[in-house]
């Protein structure tokens, strides 16, 4: 059986660095997405109660850029209501011009099956 790796970049909106340091990350972020070869999904987390953030759609263009297939998994479905979760979803899925973006939460596991099932669909190609 081949490896899962997963790599993370979480924290990077919120390090108390210079601007400049935040602005090596994201070409150092933006290279490594356009030149990893065995990179076969981008899971791009954002938060189901708020709005994009200005990192969220910076990521968002860069794997637009290079045609990386993605998966956008909205979290924390858990704390709104059916009814404003399927609005912010669908306010995700156009901001970020996203195919699909799952509601997940670790609290009550909705989405994990669907996001497993996307991310082995993403290793069979």
């Amino acid at each position: 059986m081949t490896p899962i790796l997963f790599r993370s970049s979480s924290g990077y909106g919120f390090a108390r660095v210079p601007k400049a340091i935040k602005a090596a990350w994201g070409e150092m972020a933006h290279s490594y997405l356009a030149k990893r070869s065995e990179l076969v999904l981008s899971i791009q987390i954002v938060d189901s109660r708020h709005e994009p953030t200005t990192l969220d759609l910076q990521l968002n263009e860069w794997l637009a850029a290079e045609a990386r297939p993605r998966l956008v998994v909205a979290t924390k479905s858990d704390k709104l209501s059916n009814n404003e979760l399927r609005k912010n979803v669908e306010r995700i899925r156009r901001q970020l011009v996203a195919d699909e973006v799952v509601a997940y939460s670790a609290v009550t596991r909705r989405g994990r099956d669907e996001v497993w099932r996307i991310i082995e669909a993403a290793l069979d190609r």
